[in-house]
């Protein structure tokens, strides 16, 4: 049998100019998560990341502890959420303005909307990757890892990544693929069994490296 815990990035920097890198809260976060996976006793004979600089600082604490050697794969990247922005903003005049005027729930209403424009059938032929294509990317991420393990893995990805493969694995939609992503927490882990070339999903969205008194306040979804 092999594992493979996937481990969603720390909180990120949303809305602002660079996304693509952890807030002091999502350092935060990985340094807990990589405490709690050190108390647990675990150890990995894989460590891989996507190739965003996000996955990789959230790996960087459980590195650091552990002296592991990190594969980065960018394959386990993350869809590109700019470019599905930039298309809903084409298409509705009242998000052009700039992203520093528009709250945090106008900001996440554009997501759900390209999102949703993103995972139609329909609109394939407008994205340089569509949904049917990055669900085959990142089923061949999770091919490659389990050929590259022996026994257990860990993977720093995406939200977007995790609830895909989850997704596959229990026929999900696509729209219940993404409402799914939306519950996914920083740092949360995932955990999936491979016995005989079958795919188990045995946990989703762990975070009891976050859920106590003290860092409870912390659980964050962006």
């Amino acid at each position: 049998m092999k594992v493979i815990y996937l481990v969603r990035h720390g909180q990120a920097s949303f809305g602002q100019a660079n996304y693509d890198q952890l807030s002091p809260l999502g350092i935060e976060q990985s340094h807990w998560l990589a405490d709690y996976l050190v108390a647990k006793g675990l150890s990995f004979d894989t460590v891989i990341s996507g190739s965003l600089q996000r996955h990789q600082q959230t790996a960087t604490p459980w590195l650091e502890r552990t002296q592991a050697e990190l594969i980065i794969d960018p394959r386990w990247n993350e869809f590109d959420h700019q470019a599905l922005i930039k298309r809903a903003r084409s298409a509705n005049p009242a998000w052009i303005q700039p992203s520093k005027s528009l709250t945090d729930d106008d900001l996440f209403k554009l997501f759900q909307h390209a999102i949703k424009d993103w995972i139609n059938p329909a609109n394939e032929q407008h994205y340089s990757e569509s949904w049917s294509a990055f669900n085959q990317r990142v089923t061949l991420a999770l091919n490659a890892t389990l050929e590259r393990t022996h026994k257990t893995a860990l993977v720093f990805t995406s939200g977007g990544v995790i609830s895909a493969l989850i997704g596959q694995q229990w026929h999900l939609s696509a729209e219940q693929s993404m409402r799914l992503n939306w519950s996914l927490v920083n740092t949360g882990i995932s955990k999936l069994l491979v016995r005989h070339n079958t795919i188990q999903v045995s946990t989703v969205n762990e975070y009891a490296h976050l859920d106590n008194a003290t860092y409870k306040k912390n659980i964050t979804y962006k």
